[in-house]
């Protein structure tokens, strides 16, 4: 059938089975995937590729198709997503109720608020303090950052181990490769967050820079200095050498000298 698209869906076996419970959110260009009648089931973010040039199940896609990926999310995440404004502007002051910091008139942030996984682990992105069953909390951009660090370092990590990495000799590919890793939470953290978090990258990498051109500096500080120690032993050695060389040929010919006035034959009587 002509002008007809395909559409392949990978998802993960948990949605397959349930996915009539769930409930889809869209903010800004993303979109999640919720079930609101359980606080503790994983929540998911589909993504589409068109056009794919990939073999699914041993047959390969058609030219005009696309897949959609259903991928489970950190919830953390999803939280941030939400909060990237208060986190950027640093709004809050004050401790506040782990409730309060979403929109309570909102059926989205108000499921998040209740979410098992983003109440435990709030503390990624604020200071968190528990008052008897009260949580109270303060979002924090540093403490966003080291949360970010961990996924960088994560990711980092999974990519040079995957048979699509090549390692490349060329130190300014390696940084540049390194820091398109923090383009994969700029959907999350937006534009403010994600200028603020890559300008910390650039002087991580640029230190790490430093430090290798350091090493290959000292290095070579190192191979001249061991040069400049062989020269000036092998020129005193050198000196040694022709000292006892010249003291030798002293020495023999104080013996030759000798010789020769004991072996000297009386003069006959004429």
């Amino acid at each position: 059938m002509e002008g007809q698209q395909y559409q392949y869906l990978m998802a993960d076996e948990y949605f397959l089975e349930n996915n009539e419970s769930y409930s889809s959110f869209s903010l800004g260009d993303i979109q999640f995937l919720v079930n609101l009648n359980d606080f503790e089931a994983p929540i998911f973010q589909p993504s589409k590729i068109h056009n794919p040039y990939v073999s699914l199940v041993g047959n390969y896609c058609m030219a005009d198709s696309s897949i959609i990926f259903i991928n489970k999310v950190d919830p953390i995440f999803v939280a941030i997503r939400v909060l990237r404004n208060k986190l950027a502007n640093q709004q809050q002051e004050n401790s506040i109720e782990f409730e309060n910091i979403f929109n309570g008139e909102d059926t989205f942030e108000v499921y998040l608020s209740k979410h098992k996984q983003i109440r435990q682990n709030i503390d990624c992105i604020s200071n968190k303090k528990e008052i008897g069953d009260e949580i109270y909390v303060k979002l924090d951009k540093g403490k966003l950052f080291q949360f970010l660090d961990v996924k960088y370092n994560s990711i980092r990590q999974y990519s040079q181990k995957s048979v699509y990495f090549v390692d490349d000799c060329n130190q300014k590919k390696q940084d540049e490769s390194e820091l398109k890793i923090c383009d994969l939470f700029k959907q999350y953290i937006g534009e403010q967050l994600y200028n603020d978090y890559q300008a910390t990258k650039k002087i991580v990498i640029a230190n790490q820079t430093s430090k290798f051109e350091f090493h290959n500096e000292q290095n070579g500080s190192n191979i001249r200095e061991d040069k400049e120690v062989i020269t000036k032993k092998t020129q005193s050695n050198s000196k040694r050498n022709q000292e006892t060389n010249e003291k030798q040929v002293k020495n023999n010919n104080i013996l030759d000298q000798y010789f020769k006035k004991i072996t000297k034959q009386p003069e006959q009587e004429k």
